[in-house]
């Protein structure tokens, strides 16, 4: 009986993940690692908006599921995820 009952979860669970579809930026994992242009040159399907601040630039990367506030220093250098918002 409760390997039933695991069965079913399993594939409820299945059933669920693979109707999401997890944003691109999910995919790249620590964003430190990339410039901000080679962040940008690594995003084919996600919209890039680019606002600069007094002393850094503050990138809105947004989807249909998603949007991520990220703080670059002005040479492209990654700082931090400012905001993560799950529509």
């Amino acid at each position: 009986m409760i390997k039933e009952i695991i069965r079913k979860v399993k594939k409820f669970l299945v059933r669920i993940f693979s109707r999401y579809k997890f944003s691109e930026l999910i995919k790249l994992g620590d964003l430190s690692r990339y410039t901000l242009d080679d962040f940008k040159k690594r995003i084919k399907k996600m919209k890039i908006e680019e606002f600069r601040m007094n002393e850094f630039l503050l990138v809105l990367v947004s989807d249909e599921r998603t949007e991520y506030y990220l703080k670059y220093d002005l040479n492209g250098v990654f700082i931090k995820i400012e905001k993560e918002v799950w529509k």
